[in-house]
């Protein structure tokens, strides 16, 4: 349950004791007109109220912190972004999937391809020979397989989750060095940047392309 004991309860006993405690100590002091040292217990009252207050908000943000990123929610936003990129597969006319592109850019099938590639390497990397390799040759040159392959990689994705115990583990890929969890996120942020380049292509090709805030953990 959450800390707020300690703001209801603690927090205005210790103030009332340290009150009640020394309010006899101040009145000495104003009594026998020793104002210099009057002047240093309030700063050092003060001080102490402060340090206090201060410990106290840490512990409430580190607290409320660690459910900000959870693992589930972590792999809900991540199996999101992949509903909505498979969407935007699925608009794709079957040539233009492969064929169509802007500014010498790359099709909007090599960047499927590169999302599963980078799957199976963050995967393969943190689960070794327990995981289950996506792409075991070339990749497809059709939409319905692509649409398949892509439908595997969500149930892989769902099954090796459960797998992974230490999200902090740190993983070497592609010449950098990432925590787990660092690499979920940015595959989310590749996908998303990639999957905005289809979403241009689409509406190049007059096609309204899929809603961007169609999320599937919204519907639920």
């Amino acid at each position: 349950s959450p800390p707020w004991f300690v703001l209801l309860v603690i927090v205005p006993y210790l103030y009332y004791d340290f009150s009640k405690n020394y309010k006899f100590m101040i009145n000495s002091w104003i009594y026998k007109n020793n104002l210099n040292l009057l002047f240093m217990f309030i700063n050092v009252f003060c001080l102490w109220k402060i340090l206090f207050t201060f410990v106290f908000l840490i512990l409430i943000v580190k607290y409320y912190m660690k459910d900000l990123l959870t693992p589930d929610l972590l792999y809900i936003n991540f199996q999101d972004i992949r509903a909505l990129t498979r969407d935007v597969i699925k608009t794709f006319p079957e040539k233009d999937l492969f064929e169509f592109s802007i500014a010498n850019l790359r099709p909007f099938s090599a960047m499927v391809e590169e999302f599963v590639m980078m799957v199976d390497g963050v995967f393969g990397e943190i689960l070794k020979d327990k995981h289950q390799k996506i792409i075991e040759n070339t990749f497809p040159n059709n939409k319905s397989e692509i649409l398949s392959i892509w439908d595997k990689t969500s149930k892989i994705i769902n099954e090796e989750w459960r797998e992974i115990t230490d999200y902090s583990q740190e993983l070497t890929l592609y010449q950098n060095t990432f925590s787990f969890t660092q690499w979920i996120l940015y595959l989310i942020e590749n996908e998303t940047h990639h999957r905005g380049q289809g979403y241009t292509y689409l509406r190049a090709l007059h096609i309204d392309p899929p809603l961007f805030w169609d999320r599937e953990s919204f519907k639920k």
